[in-house]
Parts: structure tokens; C-alpha cells; sequence
């Protein structure tokens, strides 16, 4: 695990080393083991190394001595080892232990086609100075980050955006992103906060020719109309074993790791299959919680998953006070707001954890693959009810009875229930969901016009039309999952990237295994809810691999923090002089009279609101100084 940054030109345009040399210094948090620099005409890469495979051996730049060619890397390729084997079968040799080497390799021995074969998560770039091209690519799930600036100068890459800030200096903000954020609370597509710079975007890769043209292809992509032919039972056995196989390769480590562990099904299953690989030794495990209770504090039930795992666990209970003093930090590590109030509890664990260990295992991606979250289940009971009284042809894949079984998920959902209603009767699934996820209901009238004038008719709600169109005759859950899983899930994992290698430990998430994702994605919905429950294959298939009362758990909420509650307590004074300053009132983003109505009454329907502007003020302080959004 690593971080990266570069640039190529074709023609031979040199960049500023120095800059360089500044920029790969503010990646020194995901390196903290060593540091390399290679820099040839048109070409520079840097790299600084979390060491976790061949401690010693495995420094990068990484360079082909009989070849010539020069690799940059950051990630983990889990089955390494079995691609090394056949290599060597091949006639390849090998002068380290490193998967870093395996990688590059695999590149000579079978060109752009080796990402067929990969399972792991990386973002790399290869030079070939035989015909001075640069190869690029992201993983499957796009775990581990990758941003382009492309110019006709050259292209500059790196693992972070702050660092690209470093070389290039000042870049202009896209105020289509930050719609999207307001919107959504993440972005869609390849764009980002700053106009000219790009994500790769998961499953893709990026070749810039020796004429210096660049070329993005798609090389993996999910298919949710691809069909599972059998039933649960096999389906259930299907994901034990696989799942099974993906912890076994990415328990592959030559440093101490640990997992993640919550109070529900996703962290306690990687935990409970984990634990038994890793005995006799015990296993440790973390979790965050908060001492306000309830809903809030979730380690009770981490305790029991524990216990029942016999892990070695930690807890660490976050304050108002730590959320003060970090905040700042977050927003800069983060490089640009994303996702939701989660981001802070999960830097503490992760902190927690980096004292113990130096990998974890998390749960990311169950919820997206195998329908976990109760608005998939009010969807499809909603629209459920439409067809029996309107004889509609939505192809819901699940019957009324077996839906019907799952009610009692929808406890202390009622607010849920009543915003996606909120509609009318004629809208279709997709514009009813739209309304579940849509967080900007509340923000429309905070916005200043010179702001919502430079979207140029920009909506985010089309972003999303063009995303679960693209397979209009899916059921209806996996049009919907597969939206989440290209927009949402990548949000996830940029926060799970950055909040881990903030401190210097690795995460790894073995729910996006490549084959079991595509699996996931065969399966029909009444499988995915089997008994009509969420993620009711999971429960299905490893019964027996929880403690009852988690596996039986209706009332999980991820990773709820009482920020409303301390928005209109104790940090009452940090937002209204955050979001009151001289400079958040120059950027002409926000309606100073909205912000003025919402900081003076900071809850309830405002606490996603305040979030959003907040990590917009704060970002624009960190990493993107501009004076104002009109100018």
C-alpha cells in the first residue's frame, strides 16, 4: 500500500522536479517506509511505500533491468503468488518477493490482457521506453484512488489530488461536483471537485501514446442482466466457499492485521472467517462508539461479535471536542468532501487500529452487492403494492408473500416511508428512489444564483438517469444496485482509502473479490432477499458464522454520529463562525440570509445541510483558496 505520483510527456516536456519532489511530500503519510524517484526525458515517478509484502525488497520505482521498463504501484495483488508460479513455469525470474514485481512482469509476459487475471486492489502506471507510452489502470471496484490531469503538455497523476495542488499550483473548482455533492454527498462519474482534473474510474485503464494521446477504455464491468440459475441453497453454498477463498488471499501479509468489527453481519463475518484462518494466534479487532448511546454506540454488540469470534478487541469512544480538533484534518486528508458524518469515527478506529496492526479487513461493499440497506426493501415493497393495484410491469423479480415476510424491517422506518411517497402515484421506481437519496431538498433555497448559474443546466438527477437506464430491462433492485455500486460505492471506498492511509494502515475488503461481485450481480432478488430480508442470502449462508443476537439484528443503522446533537451544542459556535466568516460570505456559494437561519438552528432536517456546507467552507480553506465562486 502506497502513494504514487507522475508525469509523462511524449514529447519529452520536462516537469519541475522540485515541485515534484514537494507534492510526493504530501503523500508521505501513505509511504511512511520509504521513498523513490525515477526521472528520465518526459518521465518522472515517485512513490512512497507502506511496506507490507517483502518488507525489504519491494522498494519502488520498481525497474525491468532487462526491459527497461519502469513501474509505479500502489495497492496489493492478493493472488500473486499463484501468478508467480506460472511465470516462473514460463521462464520469467525474479529477483524479490514482491507482488510489485509479479505485476510488472505479468505486463511483459501478457501485455494489457494481464488485468484479466488480476484479483487485488491497485492503481499503477508502467512506462515502456521501447515505444515511450505510459499504461495505467484502477482495479475492479476502484478501492485505491487514481487522478489524471491531462494537458497538452503531458499527463500528471497521483494518488491523491493535494499532491497534483503541490506541482501544478492553484486549480479551478467544477461546480458540477460540487452539485453533485450537495445533491448526493458524493460525485458521479469521473469528475471531481476541481474542473480539470479526472478519477479513472473503477474497471478502467488509461494509455497515452507516444503521439500523447490519451485513451481511456473500460476493461471490467458489472452486468445485472446476467442470470443465476439456481436456487438459494446453492447460492448460499456458493458464497461461503468464495468468500472463504477471498479472506484466505487477502489474509496474505508479512506484517500483523486485524478486521474492522461492528455490531452487525458484514465486519462479523469477514471477522468469524478471518479469525479461524489466523489461529492459533488471536485476532485483533476494532470498533468506534459513542458515549451519547443508543443508536450511537454500537460496541455492545461489537462485543458480542467478538466474544463469539474470540478476537483480542479495542474500542475507542470519539467526543465533540475530537471532532473540533479534527475536523480541519479530515477535510484534508479526504483531498474533496465526500460521503456523509461516518468519515470521523472511522479516521478514530483507524487510528485505533494502526497502534496494533498495520492491515485491516473491513466489510465494504456487502450492503451495495447483496441488498442491505432497508430503503432497497421500502422500494420494492412500494412498488410491490403499485403493481397488485395497477397490474404495472416493473420486473420486480419477488413476490408480494415472500416481501411481505420482511415488514418488520420497516420499524422506525416511517420517515423513509413517507419521502419516498412524497412523489405521487405515477412517478417509477427510479424517480422514487431518486427521492430517498436525494440530500439537496433542504439546500435548494440556500444557494446563491450566481452559483446555481455556473451549473449551465447542470442536474445531477440526469447523472443518475443515465447510470440505471443503462439496463432498462433488469429487475428493478439490481438497475438500482448497480447505480449504487458506481456511484455510491466508490464514495465509500475513497473514504475508507483515505481515512486508513491518513494514519498508514492498510484496508482490505474482501466483499469486492472480483468473482464475488460478478456473482452478486447474477443473483435475481427474490435470492439477494431471501425470506425478504436484507442481505438475506448472507444470513442464509453463514448462519452459523454469527452470534444469534447480531445475526437476528433488524435495527442496524451503519455508522450513525450524534453531529446534530453536537451542531446545536457544543460546536454550536464552530458553525456559525465557520460558515459566518468573511471568506465562506466572499464565495457567493451559499445565501448569506440561509446560512444565517440554518447555523442558528443547527438539527433536525439542517444536520445533512450543515454538514455539506461545512466540508465545502473548510475544503476551499485546506486545499482550493479561491476568493469567490462569482468572480
Amino acid at each position: 500500500m502506497c502513494g504514487i505520483l507522475g508525469w509523462f510527456s511524449s514529447h519529452g516536456t520536462t516537469c519541475d522536479p522540485e515541485a515534484c519532489l514537494q507534492g510526493l511530500q504530501t503523500l508521505g503519510h501513505r509511504g511512511p517506509h520509504g521513498r523513490g524517484v525515477l526521472q528520465r526525458s518526459g518521465l518522472w515517478l515517485g512513490h512512497v511505500r507502506l511496506a507490507i509484502i517483502d518488507v525489504e525488497h519491494g522498494g519502488q520505482p520498481w525497474i525491468d533491468e532487462d526491459s527497461g521498463l519502469a513501474m509505479v504501484y500502489n495497492g496489493e495483488i492478493y493472488n500473486y503468488v499463484e501468478e508467480r508460479r506460472l511465470l516462473e513455469n514460463a521462464g520469467y525470474q525474479f529477483r524479490s518477493h514482491s507482488d510489485t514485481e509479479v505485476l510488472l512482469k505479468m505486463y511483459l509476459a501478457y501485455g494489457e490482457k494481464m488485468l484479466d487475471r488480476l484479483n487485488g486492489m491497485f492503481a499503477f502506471a508502467i512506462h515502456d521506453p521501447r515505444n515511450n507510452t505510459l499504461f495505467c489502470a484502477r482495479d475492479h471496484a476502484g478501492i485505491k484512488p487514481f487522478y489524471y490531469l491531462a494537458s497538452k503538455e503531458g499527463i500528471l497523476f497521483a494518488s491523491e489530488v493535494k499532491a497534483m495542488v503541490t506541482v501544478r499550483g492553484g486549480l479551478e473548482a467544477d461546480p458540477q461536483g460540487m452539485a453533485d455533492y450537495i445533491a448526493l454527498q458524493y460525485l458521479i462519474g469521473s469528475k471531481t471537485f476541481f474542473r480539470d482534473v479526472r478519477r479513472l474510474l473503477p474497471g478502467h485503464c488509461l494509455r497515452i501514446g507516444s503521439d500523447g494521446t490519451p485513451t481511456v477504455r473500460q476493461y471490467w464491468s458489472l452486468t445485472p442482466d446476467e442470470r443465476f440459475t439456481g436456487n438459494a441453497v446453492e447460492a448460499a453454498e456458493w458464497l461461503r466457499v468464495h468468500l472463504d477463498d477471498a479472506i484466505r488471499l487477502q489474509l496474505r501479509s508479512d506484517v500483523p492485521l486485524g478486521a474492522h468489527l461492528s455490531g452487525g453481519l458484514d465486519t462479523g463475518i469477514i471477522t468469524r472467517l478471518a479469525s479461524r484462518r489466523i489461529a492459533p494466534e488471536r485476532f485483533s479487532t476494532f470498533t468506534a462508539g459513542f458515549r451519547e448511546g443508543g443508536v450511537f454506540d454500537d460496541t455492545a454488540a461489537a462485543r458480542i461479535s467478538s466474544r463469539f469470534c474470540d478476537t483480542d478487541h479495542h474500542e475507542i469512544f470519539p467526543t465533540a471536542d475530537d471532532f473540533l480538533h479534527l475536523f480541519p484534518t479530515l477535510v484534508h486528508h479526504l483531498d474533496e468532501p465526500m460521503a456523509g458524518q461516518g468519515v470521523f469515527p472511522q479516521y478514530m478506529v483507524s487510528r485505533l487500529a494502526q497502534t496494533k496492526v498495520r492491515v485491516v479487513l473491513g466489510g465494504q461493499g456487502a450492503d451495495e452487492l447483496f441488498g442491505g440497506y432497508t430503503r432497497y426493501y421500502a422500494l420494492l415493497l412500494d412498488q410491490a403494492i403499485r403493481n397488485g393495484a395497477d397490474r404495472g410491469r416493473e420486473p420486480l423479480g419477488i413476490d408480494w408473500p415472500t416481501l411481505g415476510a420482511g415488514l418488520g424491517q420497516m420499524h422506525n422506518y416511517g420517515p423513509l416511508w413517507s419521502q419516498m411517497q412524497a412523489g405521487g402515484a405515477f412517478q417509477s421506481p427510479i424517480e422514487r428512489y431518486w427521492r430517498m437519496i436525494d440530500r439537496s431538498g433542504d439546500l435548494n433555497d440556500v444557494l446563491a444564483p450566481d452559483f446555481v448559474e455556473s451549473l449551465q443546466g447542470y442536474r445531477t438527477f440526469n447523472a443518475y438517469r443515465d447510470i440505471v437506464d443503462r439496463f432498462p430491462d433488469a429487475e428493478v433492485l439490481n438497475r438500482i444496485l448497480y447505480f449504487e455500486t458506481s456511484a455510491w460505492l466508490p464514495a465509500l471506498l475513497h473514504v475508507e482509502d483515505r481515512m486508513s492511509m491518513a494514519v498508514s494502515l492498510e484496508s482490505r475488503v474482501p466483499f469486492l473479490d472480483p468473482r464475488i461481485m460478478r456473482f452478486a450481480f447474477s443473483l435475481p432478488t427474490r435470492i439477494k432477499l431471501h425470506q425478504g430480508q436484507t442481505k438475506g442470502l448472507m444470513r442464509q449462508a453463514f448462519h452459523n458464522d454469527l452470534a444469534q443476537s447480531v445475526r437476528d439484528r433488524r435495527d442496524k443503522l451503519g455508522f450513525p454520529t450524534p453531529t446534530s446533537r453536537w451542531f446545536a451544542g457544543p460546536l454550536r459556535d464552530f458553525v456559525w463562525e465557520t460558515l459566518n466568516s468573511v471568506s465562506c460570505r466572499q464565495r457567493g456559494i451559499f445565501s448569506p440570509e440561509a446560512i444565517r437561519r440554518i447555523s442558528e438552528n443547527p438539527q433536525g432536517d439542517f444536520d445533512r445541510s450543515l454538514w455539506g456546507m461545512l466540508n465545502i467552507e473548510l475544503w476551499h480553506r485546506n486545499l482550493h483558496p479561491m476568493p469567490s465562486m462569482a468572480a
